[in-house]
């Protein structure tokens, strides 16, 4: 179970940063390296701030219900992500004058 975990962390980085650094790059209008910077700053935070929630559920609970949290809240943050991400776009076709559903 471990293994399998691990590996999906590492398939997402190796995807992300094949495809997330040149996306952040073609997006950027201006000043690409304070863009890049701040993704670098804030991706380091991410993994340091990950491993000390992770450990201080581990010690206030047990081993297996401090992984269990953080999961849970993981999953409910994307999904909470891509329900807001679908009402945005749903009053995005609405907005749009002259056009027809």
């Amino acid at each position: 179970m471990l293994l399998m975990a691990l590996s999906g962390i590492g398939v997402y980085g190796a995807i992300y940063h094949l495809v997330g650094i040149p996306w952040l790059i073609r997006s950027a209008r201006a000043n690409i390296g304070k863009i890049l910077a701040v993704n670098s700053n804030f991706g380091s935070l991410e993994n340091a701030g990950a491993t000390v929630i992770t450990g201080l559920l581990i010690d206030q609970f047990l081993m297996p219900d401090g992984f269990h949290r953080t999961g849970h809240h993981l999953c409910g943050h994307r999904i909470g992500h891509v329900v807001a991400r679908r009402d945005r776009a749903d009053s995005r076709r609405r907005s749009r004058p002259g056009q027809q559903c």
